[in-house]
């Protein structure tokens, strides 16, 4: 199989179904292997540097991160910068998260991770994969994808605030403060980014 079949599902999938629709239609992240982009692209590689711009109060208030904007790993996916990055793009991703008019925000920092780090949370099962994925005027941009839990709806909600603990869990420690946009990009070049 090529990721023909993954770019497609993907593309059909309604935006706030696309990590449920591919789960169900290539269970155990099976499309990470695949870039969702396409052909010439490469995937995220197990030991790629991922960040992810975290803004206050949208993603981190009381000193945490917020479980809530974790849950589009279910939906959408959660939104990550891949190594390779150019300054532009990072710098673009910032102000789209600032430029927000209706919820004002002000940029924290990072959190940076690897694809493995993501891909082996919660192993022997899969419960998230980093796949490399297309968004407007970005070439190094993934998303973090769930899996669907086995079970009742009502087990799969409980499974899914458990796993949602777990990432947060995983990417707390791992967050770089730097409220100005030009030293967070210097402090993530510094990270490998």
């Amino acid at each position: 199989m090529s990721g023909e079949l993954c770019r497609a599902t993907w593309a059909a999938a309604g935006v706030h179904q696309r990590a449920r629709t591919l789960d169900e239609a290539f269970p155990e992240c099976f499309c990470e292997s695949w870039s969702l982009v396409a052909e010439a692209e490469s995937p995220v590689g197990g030991d790629e540097r991922l960040a992810r711009i975290l803004t206050t109060p949208g993603s981190y208030d009381a000193g945490e991160l917020l479980t809530q904007k974790l849950t589009a790993a279910w939906a959408g996916g959660v939104s990550v910068i891949r190594s390779g990055a150019s300054d532009a793009e990072i710098r673009g991703t910032v102000e789209q998260l600032l430029n927000n008019i209706q919820d004002p925000q002000s940029l924290l920092g990072a959190v940076v991770f690897t694809g493995s780090e993501v891909s082996t949370l919660g192993a022997p099962e899969r419960h998230f994969g980093a796949y490399h994925t297309p968004a407007p005027n970005k070439t190094h941009h993934a998303d973090i994808l769930a899996t669907v839990p086995a079970g009742s709806k009502s087990q799969q909600k409980r499974s899914e605030t458990l796993r949602r603990r777990d990432l947060r869990d995983l990417l707390q420690p791992k967050i770089i403060f730097e409220p100005d946009v030009d030293g967070l990009i210097e402090k993530l070049r510094l990270e490998g980014l």
